[in-house]
């Protein structure tokens, strides 16, 4: 399944636990690979509405996987 914009996802890593949702997906044609803007939200996802505005950070898309609906 390939991830698109508006998707809930978590960073795949084992150093840190990074929770969010793309904003925007680009190709890198420097780098060979697609790119991602996620909206983080830190080690998990608000209940209602965020209380903060998230951050944004880049990832490569390859880092990202989706995360299921609950």
């Amino acid at each position: 399944m390939e991830l698109k914009v508006g998707d809930k996802v978590r960073v795949k890593s084992d150093d840190f636990i990074e929770y969010g949702v793309i904003v925007w997906i680009w190709e890198d044609p420097d780098l060979g690979f697609k790119d991602a803007f996620i909206a983080s939200f830190g080690d998990s996802f608000p209940i209602d509405s965020p209380k903060e505005k998230p951050d944004i950070w880049r990832y490569a898309l390859s880092s990202l996987e989706l995360v299921s609906e609950i």
